[in-house]
């Protein structure tokens, strides 16, 4: 009411002259003070109102950044779920096919096993076949020689082969490598036996004792004493029209491999000697290990 009232003053003091000045001062000076508090009240209240405008612009703007996110996120969780659909679906497949390829593995497997099992089968009846091959092969050359039998000659089975292994006495003269005629009619009675025996692959060994050698003409040493023994007897067996002569191989060993230690004159004769080694033809073996 005192708002109103100064604001009707000034036509009051028009029509009502008979106020004190003193009271007219007065309620001027209060409707001074009360319109400068209004005045007051005014601007605070704009600035509250810019204040508040403000915060409603920020959380307008905030609101449509939100919504902005919001849209955002519902596109990336949309592009993930299909990714997700996607990767879920690519390992059914591949667990599919890894069962495809579990089952055709066990059936490659049990394949194999099976071949295996056959390959070794067939082996173990080669292996019989060749170790009674080389027992049959024993006997024959046994029951061939045995008038030589611990007249220096001597047959034994080992490693998978058969060694006939001839003293020097038996075949040659000392320092000679010419087959003496009792070596000779050994010789072609073995020659016999090889001939027979298809699937043997025969190798001569020429050995000496460590003593020099002291002849004359193309031998030099005992290197090449030992291979013209070797080479002799090979000869010998190659007249014998059932040995391919592709089967056959002379080696000299010279002193190199003793069977003796060369210190007595018993050993150095053991040392002295001629070798058939024979050994069962693996090409067969060979061939059936090439189909697997």
């Amino acid at each position: 009411m005192k708002k109103l009232f100064c604001a009707l003053l000034p036509l009051s003091i028009l029509i009502v002259s008979c106020v004190p000045t003193k009271q007219l001062k007065e309620l001027e000076r209060t409707c001074l003070e009360e319109r400068t508090a209004l005045k007051e009240q005014i601007h605070s209240l704009e600035e509250l109102s810019n204040e508040k405008s403000s915060q409603i612009t920020s959380l307008q703007k905030s609101i449509k950044q939100y919504a902005a996110d919001s849209i955002d996120m519902t596109n990336r969780i949309a592009k993930l779920t299909a990714e997700n659909d996607n990767y879920s679906r690519r390992i059914k497949n591949l667990e599919e096919e890894n069962d495809r390829i579990a089952q055709n593995l066990n059936s490659a497997t049990k394949k194999l096993l099976d071949d295996y099992h056959q390959l070794q089968n067939q082996l173990i009846e080669r292996e019989e076949a060749q170790a009674a091959a080389l027992t049959g092969l024993k006997q024959s050359l046994m029951s061939a020689l045995h008038s030589y039998d611990g007249n220096g000659l001597s047959i034994i089975e080992k490693d998978g082969k058969v060694y006939v292994s001839m003293e020097e006495s038996l075949l040659f003269k000392s320092g000679s490598y010419s087959v003496s005629k009792e070596g000779k009619t050994a010789l072609e009675k073995l020659s016999a036996v090889l001939a027979e025996s298809k699937d043997i692959s025969i190798m001569i060994e020429g050995h000496t004792d460590n003593v020099p050698y002291n002849g004359s003409g193309q031998l030099k040493d005992n290197w090449d004493l030992s291979v013209m023994r070797a080479t002799s007897v090979v000869k010998i067996l190659t007249e014998n029209s059932g040995i391919d002569p592709s089967r056959l191989i002379a080696a000299g060993r010279s002193e190199f491999l003793p069977i003796g230690d060369n210190t007595t004159a018993e050993a150095k004769a053991a040392n002295r000697r001629t070798e058939i080694i024979l050994t069962p033809n693996l090409q067969k073996l060979f061939d059936i290990l090439k189909n697997y």
